[in-house]
């Protein structure tokens, strides 16, 4: 091959001789050469500058024959040509020479080579060795896998507008992978590519994709959407609930407060009753005596007032009886009078017996019903109190003295007997 270069350097220098005035500049002419599709004049020119240590024609050729360009395709030629530009710090060349470790094309397949080739490129701001790096990353492969690692090289080079770096950083935002996960912020990566994409295959697998994305967004939106949608209509629910719950605790609270406070006033009315109500047998049972006091007082002095109103009448029939001088007429007329006057007392005992069976009767009934009680100790008196028993007690009843036989008066002389003079009928009646 330096045989080859040194013919090439040699003819170069003498067609430059020839024309013995200065030639265009030959890099610039063989480019134009390579843009327009002339590949073989682009070699023909390539090939004495790559001879000379052009590191720019270095890579074109090697570009030529690792793609067969108008020769046939020669990988092992093609790495020769890239590896003498590579060495020149050829960013392009050191990217290309990384490819071709990495796919074994002319050379022997070794990811750790090509990932100090890619390196050397990224190192220097190359875009695809960028890219290219970001992969070996990712998949693990000359270096351990590093999703972290590698979304750093994929951000260098997106930002310089490669678009298959952008379909990347969408990719690893959609999956979460290195990053966490964001739909949108993968959805805006996705649109970058889309646009930056020259290939148009590219372009449309990364508007696929990117409508992939944006689909899920608007699903997830949705879903988000619903699901705050159920949470509000939720936590309205459980709002009206508890609103519901704290009245019905209310008003439970309210109508116990209303049932104690009946319960209490009910007690406190029954309290008062049952107190009125013993306060009243306490005053019935202590105008009792007094009641049944006055009632025997004027029961005694009624029985004495008959009693000592019917003396008068006897004693006139007694003596008017001794006035006839019949002895025998009048023992019989005094027995009869006497007999009369035992039965009126058994009358009035038993009449006064009566009365206090009334008055024991009323009593009763009146037990319940001291107002009453009292109204009929005030009927003749209002004056008098429940000491109206002291008072009572203060009369002193009449003495009554144990009956006696009268003595027996010596009989007159005898004299002829009268008829029997008729007991008085009104002194038996004002007995009576």
């Amino acid at each position: 091959m330096s045989h080859l270069l040194n013919r090439v350097s040699l003819g170069g220098v003498f067609l430059f001789a020839l024309a013995g005035q200065p030639l265009a500049d030959p890099l610039s002419e063989a480019n134009r050469a390579f843009e327009a599709g002339d590949y073989a004049k682009a070699a023909t020119l390539y090939k004495p500058l790559a001879a000379q240590g052009d590191a720019n024609a270095q890579y074109q050729l090697g570009v030529i024959y690792s793609q067969g360009l108008a020769i046939l395709q020669d990988y092992r030629e093609a790495v020769q040509w890239y590896l003498l530009a590579a060495e020149q710090n050829n960013a392009a060349a050191q990217l290309r020479l990384g490819m071709m470790y990495a796919s074994g094309q002319g050379v022997q397949q070794d990811y750790k080579r090509a990932v100090e080739w890619y390196r050397l490129a990224a190192d220097q701001g190359n875009a695809s060795a960028q890219l290219n790096l970001g992969i070996m990353y990712e998949q693990g492969r000359g270096v351990p896998l590093d999703h972290g690692r590698a979304v750093e090289w994929f951000r260098l080079s997106a930002a310089q507008e490669n678009a298959a770096a952008q379909f990347k950083l969408g990719e690893f935002y959609f999956s979460g992978r290195g990053v966490t996960q964001d739909d949108e912020i993968a959805l805006s990566w996705l649109s970058l590519a889309s646009g930056n994409a020259a290939d148009e295959l590219d372009r449309n697998k990364y508007i696929k994709q990117r409508d992939l994305v944006a689909e899920r967004i608007s699903a997830r939106k949705i879903a988000k959407e619903q699901q705050q949608a159920k949470a509000l209509a939720e936590a309205a629910s459980a709002k009206a609930e508890q609103a519901a719950l704290s009245e019905a605790v209310r008003v439970k609270a309210e109508q116990a407060a209303q049932a104690e406070a009946a319960a209490k006033e009910s007690a406190q009315a029954e309290a008062a009753r049952l107190k009125a109500d013993q306060e009243a047998q306490v005053t019935a049972q202590a105008e009792a005596p007094h009641l049944m006091a006055v009632q025997d007082v004027q029961a005694d002095i009624k029985e004495q007032g008959i009693t000592e109103s019917s003396k008068p009448a006897l004693k006139a029939a007694r003596k008017s009886k001794s006035a006839h001088g019949k002895a025998k007429p009048k023992v019989k007329t005094k027995q009869t009078a006497q007999a009369r006057a035992a039965k009126l007392r058994e009358q009035q005992d038993a009449k006064a017996v009566k009365l206090k069976a009334q008055s024991f009767i009323k009593l009763e009934g009146l037990k319940l019903q001291p107002e009453v009680l009292l109204e009929a100790t005030q009927e003749n008196d209002p004056e008098i109190k429940p000491k109206a028993m002291l008072e009572a007690n203060k009369i002193v009843k009449p003495e009554t003295k144990p009956e006696t036989k009268p003595e027996a008066e010596p009989e007159p002389e005898a004299e002829p007997e009268p008829e029997a003079e008729p007991v008085d009928t009104e002194i038996i009646k004002d007995v009576l």
